[in-house]
């Protein structure tokens, strides 16, 4: 059977991180970390199935680095030292399965929710969601405080012990929320040109790079495309892919969608496998590093023919090991 993927379950290095196959486990919150955010043994065993069961590379999300950053109660924390025990037994567990792990950090930014943060959210330009607060505009202040939330978050997660890190820049929060015209509509240095609307961005990836980047893999998700009129476009999203690579990202993962088109980044069962790969084979035409493709990529003959036809180089497997963790086997 090996003969059949041999794509499929050949190594890969993302940065300094050696990968045994190019099967990821994408970031899905499970609701099992306690109100406070803390790593649970629910959580742990959850994930040790999926790494017992051969996935290559686990990645644990969503967390939020910053306080104001949290979208839902038991968002996974990284925001403060008291998480890194937790996410240290974590990465240990997965470890012993021979699964890499990584962290993804997140601001929820304007998709996220006073009731649950506790304060007004906040976002490129006040410009609800669908159905959502209306956010104030972030201070430059805020930005940077942000930006060194998310070292902050990186370093936890190399103290836990983890492979990588990867920065949440998609599906409408607060970077992929920057990185669109249609959610930002500032004039100052954060808005206006493409190279504007990266800047924040990439000043993340750019922090986190210096905390962890000879340690860790940093990991980008990003939308290749908002399916919004007036959003991110694919041609714009191969132009900031290579703005991140030239940043020193190691792998960029390519979602879809926004709060107004979750269906694209949550795909019902009618929609064709795969519909997303066409948006990271074109980010791959322009970058170097490896790419990931999502989207209803629940069969393993199908994986094997993206990554045979170059169309990325790895394949999230979401729904497919929550349905059978013994999928990779």
């Amino acid at each position: 059977m090996g003969d059949n993927f041999r794509k499929l379950l050949s190594p890969i290095q993302i940065g300094p991180m050696t990968v045994r196959n190019r099967i990821v486990m994408p970031a899905m919150n499970t609701n099992y970390a306690t109100t406070d955010g803390e790593v649970t043994a629910q959580l742990v065993e959850f994930y040790r199935a999926r790494a017992r069961g051969g996935v290559g590379l686990i990645t644990l999300g969503f967390s939020y680095g910053h306080p104001l950053g949290r979208v839902v109660p038991r968002m996974i924390a990284s925001h403060d030292d008291r998480a890194i025990p937790g996410l240290r037994s974590f990465a240990d567990a997965m470890h012993a399965e021979g699964a890499k792990v990584s962290l993804q950090v997140c601001h929820g930014g304007r998709r996220g929710s006073s009731k649950v943060s506790g304060a007004q959210t906040v976002a490129a330009s006040p410009i609800p969601p669908l159905g959502g607060e209306v956010p104030r505009e972030i201070t430059r202040q805020e930005i940077a405080e942000v930006v060194e939330s998310f070292g902050r978050a990186a370093a936890r997660a190399r103290q836990a012990g983890f492979d990588a890190v990867e920065l949440h820049m998609a599906h409408g929060f607060l970077l992929s929320g920057f990185l669109s015209p249609h959610s930002n509509k500032r004039t100052d240095e954060y808005g206006s040109s493409l190279e504007n609307r990266a800047r924040f961005p990439l000043a993340v990836l750019r922090r986190v790079k210096a905390e962890v980047g000879k340690e860790l893999a940093v990991l980008i998700k990003m939308n290749g495309s908002d399916f919004v009129e007036g959003g991110i476009t694919l041609d714009q999203a191969k132009e900031t892919a290579r703005i991140f690579e030239q940043g020193g990202v190691d792998a960029i993962t390519v979602s879809a969608a926004t709060d107004s088109t979750l269906y694209m980044s949550i795909q019902p069962a009618v929609f064709p496998r795969g519909v997303l790969v066409p948006l990271a084979q074109g980010v791959k035409s322009v970058v170097s590093v490896p790419v990931v493709a999502v989207g209803r990529i629940n069969d393993p003959q199908f994986a094997e023919s993206i990554l045979a036809d170059g169309k990325a180089d790895l394949v999230a497997m979401g729904r497919s090991l929550i349905c059978d963790p013994e999928l990779p086997r």
